[in-house]
């Protein structure tokens, strides 16, 4: 005798669990456990799967296998942000397009574990409509992989956080006053390598990078524009 089961939802737990939004799915994983969320294609933007906050357990979240159509989650009307991870957590987030407006930042590290990979950030505006933060991380470790990033406000790396961007690609994103595409303080560490930075802008320092620790290694910087130094400046922040 063969049984088997259909399992319909747009978020699943541990191949096993179905939730019908990101907040509830990870709810559901213990504190101190792990989960990987498989998300469903189509645009999320309900109020249930933003705001939502990771804290002392492991989440990654990506799309169903064989998903042919993109998972896009996008803030039509202002919120928050679309996750928070918080202390003893760590995040993974693999192929997912994020998009719209936060009063925050999209994606907030603090005292956290982040590996992004393969994702989109794309049109990100703060809560007055302009370009806005897709990542900050603070007291964090966080590695970006292959992702993309266009016309946002600058990635932040701040407060004693270590970040490596490979093979990233930043395009027409305005970072307001310091730092473009990628603003990382005076406690930060930053290692940049293989990305690709053009036409990001900075009113005053760094049009793709403002940095006070930074290494940078097979990247390529086009068209990049500020006061001070067009593609990256290399100064003193928090």
């Amino acid at each position: 005798k063969t049984t088997f089961r259909i399992i319909n939802g747009s978020f699943i737990l541990n191949d096993t669990e179905v939730f019908e939004n990101l907040s509830a799915a990870v709810n559901a994983i213990p504190n101190g456990g792990a989960g990987v969320i498989t998300v469903a294609m189509g645009t999320y933007t309900e109020a249930e799967n933003f705001n939502v906050v990771i804290e002392n357990k492991k989440v990654t979240i990506r799309p169903k296998d064989h998903s042919y159509e993109p998972v896009i989650f996008s803030a039509d009307s202002q919120k928050e942000f679309l996750l928070e991870a918080k202390q003893n957590s760590q995040l993974i987030m693999e192929d997912i397009i994020i998009t719209g407006q936060f009063s925050t930042e999209a994606l907030f590290l603090n005292n956290a574990m982040g590996i992004i990979s393969d994702c989109e950030f794309y049109n990100i505006k703060n809560k007055y409509d302009e370009p806005g933060t897709p990542i900050r991380a603070h007291h964090s470790e966080i590695t970006v992989n292959d992702c993309t990033f266009e016309s946002n406000g600058g990635v932040a790396f701040g407060y004693e956080t270590n970040a490596n961007v490979n093979d990233c690609t930043f395009t027409s994103n305005n970072g307001e006053d310091e730092g473009g595409a990628i603003y990382a303080g005076s406690s930060a560490n930053l290692a940049v390598t293989g990305s690709k930075f053009t036409l990001n802008k900075a009113k005053y320092n760094g049009g793709a990078i403002y940095a006070c620790n930074l290494t940078v290694q097979d990247s390529e910087f086009t068209l990049n524009s500020a006061a001070w130094g067009g593609a990256v400046y290399i100064g003193y922040g928090w």
